[in-house]
């Protein structure tokens, strides 16, 4: 996503601890390197996983290892499926979903947006 609205950004911040999960990645002094959020949908059948990466920490295998983390924690809790959004450009992040299985859809309205999701059960 290119900006996230203010709504989004509250329903993140109160985000139900039942049905979320938050990580973040820290360098050896300290500095934030990459956050990852697992949001399950009130029904406990479908997940969402984002994953921000420090721009000049990418491609070192820390978005690998932090989807692998929100897909474990995934199915531990009994979801059924795991998405992610992805704007099309955004290549690297599409890649590494889709080498985990990942089956990439549109998304209807938004040419410049896929989703992708992976089964669990």
């Amino acid at each position: 996503m290119r900006a996230v609205s203010h709504e989004r950004l509250a329903s993140m911040i109160h985000a139900n601890d039942a049905t979320s999960l938050s990580l973040i990645a820290f360098a050896g002094d300290g500095a934030i390197v990459a956050t990852a959020m697992l949001a399950g949908d009130d029904r406990a059948t479908t997940a969402e996983a984002a994953i921000a990466i420090r721009r000049d920490l990418k491609e070192r295998g820390i978005g690998w290892t932090l989807l692998e983390h929100l897909v474990g924690h995934a199915r531990r809790m009994g979801y059924r499926s795991i998405e992610a959004v992805e704007d099309r450009a955004n290549r690297p992040a599409i890649l590494i979903e889709r080498e985990l299985g990942f089956e990439l859809h549109p998304v209807e309205g938004e040419p410049t947006l896929v989703r992708l999701s992976l089964p669990l059960v």
